[in-house]
């Protein structure tokens, strides 16, 4: 994934890689697989033979932000999104292979969330910071359906700032 992330690969191969990773034998409703289902070693209950981890969702996310496939990444980074919501602002460290319920580790760790944020502020508003040049950049990849977003108290790095950056479409005709 993290070759996909930082665009290592040529565009055909990475497209071919993720592809592959979106079948439904890798990917599922809660999240991304550590081993493919139909792999002879899968199993859904042990720890590296199969289960959900949300930080391989989330570097799944940001492969298809980097790679200009918006739309799927969207798809995995709501599908955190679910997650967090149905525990109550939880996220398990993993997620069993075979149903979205916890795997019997810890039920909160901090790098399962701090993975979701990193989704939304790199990949989906695509912040990037440049504190040489003493600017932030900003280009969204939002899904068409959304007409507005928000996200603030981004930290900067002269005299604390923060910064907040807005989003609304606007339509372009009317119809009367």
């Amino acid at each position: 994934m993290v070759a996909l992330i930082y665009r290592c690969l040529p565009p055909e191969k990475a497209a071919i890689a993720l592809d592959r990773i979106e079948m439904d034998d890798m990917t599922t409703e809660w999240g991304m697989r550590t081993f493919s289902s139909k792999d002879p070693s899968y199993h859904p209950e042990i720890y590296h033979n199969g289960v959900v981890w949300p930080p391989v969702t989330g570097w799944t996310a940001c492969a298809e932000y980097a790679n200009n496939r918006p739309v799927q990444g969207y798809r995995y980074h709501e599908s955190m999104v679910k997650r967090v919501l149905s525990e109550g602002g939880m996220y398990a460290e993993a997620y069993r292979g075979d149903r979205p319920e916890p795997h019997i580790a810890c039920i909160l760790q901090g790098w399962s969330l701090s993975m979701l944020i990193w989704v939304v502020v790199e990949c989906l508003f695509d912040v990037k910071p440049n504190a040489i040049r003493h600017k932030v950049e900003c280009n969204p990849s939002f899904p068409k359906e959304w007409d507005k977003a928000k996200i603030k108290n981004i930290q900067s790095w002269r005299r604390n700032p923060r910064l907040r950056f807005q989003f609304a479409r606007k339509a372009i005709g009317s119809r009367e």
